[in-house]
């Protein structure tokens, strides 16, 4: 829900309005992500800041007493001919600055101009409300769109974009007319890995469907971009990965773990240092058709040729295409994030593991054409070994094991522009699996359950590129 509260009179003067009156929308976050957009901007200023309006000037006290510590802002980062993922910020009431980076380092507080669309992820533990306060526009400037470039915008005031049909959505969103080129606008589901496809095709002269428009309330954001693109041939994607996993831990275990590194004796769990590898290979096959031949009986993924077929999906995700649809077998070929003596492997890095197999799958449906692959969605299933060093206080202390998950742990991402996979992924249906003892030890047994595991944050981003965080 967004709500707008006015004071005072319109704002005058040529596009600027000036300092003497301020504006509050609210935006109401429940658990979990909200869009929103930046409509005002500093009340102190004149008008708006060249490089940005810093958050903090247009959330006075909003994170008074620290009661939203712990929840995230991300910012999208965006440039001509591409979308390059996110930039993470924590909320953070201890830190020099009140914001933290992805490391749990002490950042500048986010930046964002006029217009731009970002995400609130609240993990309060229930609903809270945004409210953003400072001056507006009284002209809202056009804006020009680049090709082959997505963007997350709203617009640049805080004022609804009309429903009466696409071409008025877009007036009001833009204050231009469409560009000469195609361009898609996903206003469903708006969340940083939407799941419903596009909802409005711009073909660079006509709007499909042409009737009712994509509606936005105050301070709502679409995401805007070209779908075009198709599925490239089998190779390899060697990316760079960043990540954090948790162990809700067995009662069996918990007075071991007293004193240990990262151990909460609250909540009795485990929460690992921020892991990295700086070379994640992700393997991908030749494009195929969900229910063919190649799909069924496998075919070679990656330079290493490794057979994947449809059958080593051991669980897959609702809301798949249909049959016919164009896909792309993948598997995580090598993953090994490290840091504080804790590790987190995968393919090569874990032989006596599974295959750690995934699709990609074009939202194009079964009659889509290899030029419009892309928007698609993925997922991996997901096996692991986890490596815990020795520690902790108690008189008999964790003595150190590797674990190993049995059962795959699902992760999703439902909005793939590229390969390599650059967004936001979510966990599917196995948001939390088994984590279980390699090797026997002197308390425990080989395949006894140390606990529950979940990948806390994991994401992969390419050289030099921004962290696609993972929730």
């Amino acid at each position: 829900m967004l709500t707008l509260l006015l004071a005072g009179a319109m704002l005058s003067g040529p596009g600027w309005g000036t300092h003497a009156l301020a504006y509050q929308y609210t935006v109401t976050c429940p658990g979990g992500y909200t869009a929103f957009a930046l409509q005002v901007y500093n009340s102190t200023n004149s008008a708006p800041l060249p490089s940005g309006e810093d958050l903090n000037t247009v959330l006075p006290n909003f994170n008074a007493g620290g009661a939203l510590d712990g929840c995230y802002v991300y910012i999208p980062v965006i440039s001509t001919g591409g979308f390059h993922g996110f930039t993470t910020y924590m909320v953070d009431s201890t830190s020099s600055t009140g914001w933290d980076d992805a490391h749990g380092l002490a950042v500048p507080p986010p930046k964002m101009h006029l217009g731009d669309g970002a995400f609130f992820n609240n993990n309060s533990g229930g609903p809270l409300t945004l409210t953003f306060s400072g001056n507006v526009l009284s002209n809202e400037p056009p804006v020009t769109l680049a090709p082959d470039t997505w963007y997350l915008r709203g617009r640049q005031v805080p004022a609804t974009v009309s429903c009466a049909s696409p071409a008025a959505s877009w007036q009001d969103l833009m204050q231009s007319s469409p560009p000469p080129f195609p361009e898609i606008v996903l206003a469903g589901n708006i969340g940083p890995s939407p799941s419903g496809g596009a909802d409005y095709f711009w073909s660079g002269t006509a709007w499909n469907p042409s009737s009712t428009g994509f509606c936005l309330a105050i301070g709502q954001p679409v995401w805007i971009g070209s779908s075009s693109g198709q599925f490239p041939a089998r190779g390899d994607d060697n990316v760079q990965s960043i990540g954090q996993f948790s162990i809700v831990v067995n009662p069996a275990f918990q007075a071991m773990m007293a004193g240990y590194p990262g151990y909460n004796a609250t909540t009795k769990t485990f929460t690992s240092p921020v892991l990295y590898d700086g070379s994640t290979d992700i393997g991908r096959s030749d494009p195929l058709h969900k229910g063919s031949a190649a799909d069924i009986n496998g075919v070679p993924v990656g330079f290493a040729g490794t057979n994947v077929s449809d059958s080593m999906l051991v669980v897959e995700p609702g809301g798949l295409e249909p049959v016919g649809t164009r896909e792309v077998h993948t598997m995580i070929y090598s993953l090994d994030m490290t840091g504080g003596g804790a590790a987190v492997r995968a393919g090569i890095n874990a032989p006596d593991q599974p295959v750690s197999a995934g699709e990609v799958e074009s939202y194009s449906g079964a009659m889509g054409s290899p030029t419009n692959d892309f928007i698609a969605q993925s997922f991996f299933d997901v096996f692991v070994d986890v490596d815990l060093p020795a520690g902790g206080t108690n008189m008999t202390p964790f003595p150190g094991a590797t674990l190993y998950n049995s059962m795959p742990l699902i992760v999703q991402n439902t909005f793939l522009l590229s390969f390599p996979p650059q967004l936001v992924y979510i966990h599917g249906m196995s948001t939390a699996v088994p984590i279980k003892f390699r090797t026997g030890g002197s308390i425990w047994s080989a395949g006894d359950t140390f606990g529950l595991l979940t990948l806390a944050g994991h994401g992969v981003f390419t050289n030099g590129g921004p962290i696609a965080h993972e929730t």
